[in-house]
């Protein structure tokens, strides 16, 4: 695979000479600076215009993919006619468009109940963040001190155990 910038004039041609053109992107640490807590990562107005720019351009398609929500994303970033893919893919809303993956729209209850075992469970530690996000739930240790990673780690590996067929990543 190459690096992007290094072929840049022969992705340019392309781009110029495409009928249409679906931009896709990212939104944390990409739209917005990676920060310590995802309530931080605020979309500046200079972004949210050159998106709406995109959007409004008839050869361009533009796509926020994110392991947000795709609800949250929307909201975040609130540009109509964009397309927003969340849960790492598991929801596509957009123009015309709404979609969950079939095999995940009834995850919500497993979803909150591992969410309250693992508050019970961990929820005292300092730093901790857990994001329920409705098809998913995520662990936030970035702010954990170093010592208690492993008590987490233990606990979400045997508290979704208990739940079945839940995938950890």
């Amino acid at each position: 695979m190459k690096y992007l910038f290094h072929c840049w004039k022969d992705v340019e041609e392309q781009i110029k000479n495409a009928g249409k053109v679906f931009i896709l992107s990212d939104y944390d640490g990409t739209l917005t600076p990676i920060v310590d807590k995802p309530d931080l990562a605020i979309l500046s107005e200079e972004m949210k215009q050159l998106l709406q720019s995109i959007v409004k351009h008839p050869r361009y398609r533009l796509a926020i993919i994110s392991g947000r929500a795709a609800e949250d994303v929307k909201r975040l970033v609130s540009v109509d006619g964009a397309f927003y893919v969340g849960n790492h893919g598991l929801e596509i809303m957009g123009p015309n468009l709404k979609s969950v993956y079939p095999e995940v729209e009834g995850i919500s209850p497993v979803i909150m109940l591992i969410r309250e075992e693992l508050h019970r469970e961990i929820g005292q530690i300092e730093g901790l963040i857990l994001e329920d996000k409705r098809l998913t739930l995520s662990v936030h240790i970035r702010l954990v001190h170093k010592e208690d990673v492993a008590a987490i780690k233990g606990a979400v590996k045997t508290i979704t155990r208990k739940h079945g067929d839940v995938r950890v990543t």
